[in-house]
């Protein structure tokens, strides 16, 4: 994700994946899925602003899954 999101200037879902990627192993399970839940939410909204609204859709539903 950092990639692409540095490539489209999306520089906050650049840091949150970085983020995630770096931080210590999470001890807390259900807070690790919240903070990747909250990551492809960013995603979703940066494919909103990309004009990308069917992969925004589809990551919508995967995340309420």
């Amino acid at each position: 994700v950092r990639p692409w999101a540095r490539c489209a200037d999306e520089r906050c879902l650049a840091e949150l994946s970085w983020a995630l990627c770096t931080q210590s192993l999470p001890l807390d399970k259900t807070e690790f899925l919240s903070q990747i839940d909250f990551l492809i939410e960013e995603l979703e909204h940066t494919c909103e602003r990309a004009g990308l609204p069917d992969v925004a859709g589809s990551l919508r539903i995967a995340r309420l899954r």
